[in-house]
């Protein structure tokens, strides 16, 4: 007696589990997923992580995610679970990656998707925005719905044939309900959605808006996928989180420096001023290198570890299956063809070189034909990253300059110092003095855009490894 009125009065321990997932006892079944697997890609043993903290996260996921274990947690703690049958935390990630399995039990019906593309402009994607959409789709009038008359709900047909003196009976799906059982009416249904479109989003973004989709019989709505596709912007370019932007300057300027105002896509003035010489951009910045050369290093040998290696050993193709075939997107930076086997590495050409030695086969190491091609720049002045908005990629301009139709013959430097025959400025900055003075000043660097760009992958590859869905960028709550 004394014993259960101890434990009726005493607190009980049922935090931890949501505390490892960093969800709220609130949450539902799909938050509860969403925050595992993202837990478990980080922290799986395969990848690095801690396999005691992610036998903690697949424990915690095991029974939050369970609905008789959740509740027996929230009742009475890990004591009330004892006995319950815990499974093993590898098994459960197996799980998340199978289709076929939902714990055991039966995936629930869903219905088709209906996917919505919305075309935005770039000045909407570097700001965000809300967006209302007027979506209408048929329901299942759930008051309709009866057993098929035809098959008595069954969803087949028995069909006897006589053949004879024997009867054959061909069972086959019922053409009146498509084999469902059921039969019911649909009714049109005319909503407006609001979504809110993140700073930053990519071209082919994607926006979930859960059971919003098709309807479907015993089973949960589809939903509505929004996909982005931005327009074309006549003053910006984009190529990752970078903007890019074409700035005529005059054969003055380009020698003696410029003033310049430009008007961001957030209606910002940026002012920009130099006295140095500018010097055009020689490369299109916005167009991969397709012009990869290869340094062949005779009578030598990489002595590291290959990250792969293949039977074959013609030059061209090896080149082709780096440069555009299945090699395109491992960066391979060298290879070496040994006894009709090619072996393919990945390190750079600084560490490659660090590890040869003379040898009877020939070492091929690709050469970085995009080093050393900076261009002008603001930073932090290109597009806000999509995960940390506060953090933007830069602001790359390439100067164009314009010759002027031609020079008088007393000679160019006398015309630049008098001015005569070329203009000083392209461009009329409408601001008076103290309107300029106000202004944020903002400095021109130099840099790489390509390697800028190559920063930008690699986050972006860090979250599709993150992301459940793949190329789903979000999934929001609808709002009527």
């Amino acid at each position: 007696m004394f014993f259960n009125q101890f434990q009726g009065n005493r607190k009980i321990n049922n935090d931890e589990y949501y505390n490892i997932l960093g969800v709220g006892k609130n949450a539902d079944t799909k938050t509860i997923k969403k925050a595992y697997h993202k837990l478990a890609v980080k922290c799986h043993p395969d990848k690095g992580g801690d396999p005691d903290k992610f036998k903690s996260i697949a424990e915690a996921f095991e029974v939050l995610s369970d609905p008789e274990k959740k509740q027996l947690y929230d009742s009475g703690g890990k004591e009330a679970l004892e006995g319950s049958g815990m499974s093993n935390p590898t098994d459960i990630f197996s799980q998340m990656f199978n289709p076929g399995s939902n714990n055991g039990r039966q995936r629930v019906k869903k219905g088709n998707d209906i996917n919505y593309p919305m075309n935005l402009t770039l000045n909407e994607i570097y700001n965000g925005c809300n967006k209302n959409i007027s979506l209408a789709r048929s329901l299942i009038d759930k008051n309709s719905i009866v057993n098929c008359p035809g098959c008595n709900g069954q969803g087949m047909r028995i069909q006897k044939i006589q053949m004879g003196p024997m009867i054959q009976q061909i069972q086959s799906q019922c053409h009146d309900c498509t084999g469902r059982g059921k039969t019911y009416k649909t009714k049109k249904e005319k909503e407006n959605i609001k979504i809110y479109v993140p700073k930053g989003a990519s071209n082919n973004y994607k926006i979930v808006i859960d059971d919003k989709g098709e309807d479907i019989l015993n089973g949960e709505p589809g939903n509505l996928i929004v996909k982005i596709n931005i327009i074309d912007h006549e003053t910006f370019k984009r190529k990752g989180n970078d903007l890019f932007i074409d700035y005529n300057i005059s054969l003055i300027e380009s020698l003696c420096g410029i003033k310049a105002v430009i008007e961001h896509l957030d209606d910002r003035k940026i002012y920009i001023k130099t006295n140095g010489m500018i010097t055009p951009t020689l490369f299109n910045p916005l167009k991969d290198s397709s012009d990869v050369k290869w340094k062949i290093y005779q009578g030598k040998e990489c002595k590291m570890e290959a990250y792969a290696n293949a039977k074959i050993n013609d030059i061209n193709q090896i080149k082709k299956i780096i440069e555009e075939g299945q090699l395109k997107e491992e960066n391979i930076n060298g290879f070496i063809i040994k006894d009709k086997t090619t072996y393919f590495f990945k390190q750079s050409e600084k560490e490659i070189l660090e590890k040869i030695d003379n040898s009877k086969y020939d070492l091929y190491i690709k050469e970085n034909t995009n080093q050393d091609k900076n261009m002008y720049c603001i930073e932090d002045e290109g597009l806000p990253h999509l995960d940390n908005p506060i953090l933007k990629g830069d602001l790359f301009i390439n100067f164009v300059i314009v010759y002027p139709e031609k020079i008088n013959d007393k000679g160019l430097l006398k015309d630049l110092l008098m001015k005569s025959n070329v203009k000083e400025s392209l461009h009329d900055i409408n601001l008076t003095k103290e309107e300029l003075e106000e202004l944020e000043e903002y400095e021109i660097k130099e840099k790489n855009p390509y390697e800028s760009f190559e920063s930008y992958e690699e986050s972006i590859n860090e979250e599709d490894s993150d992301n459940e869905e793949g190329n789903i960028g979000q999934q929001q709550c609808q709002q009527q």
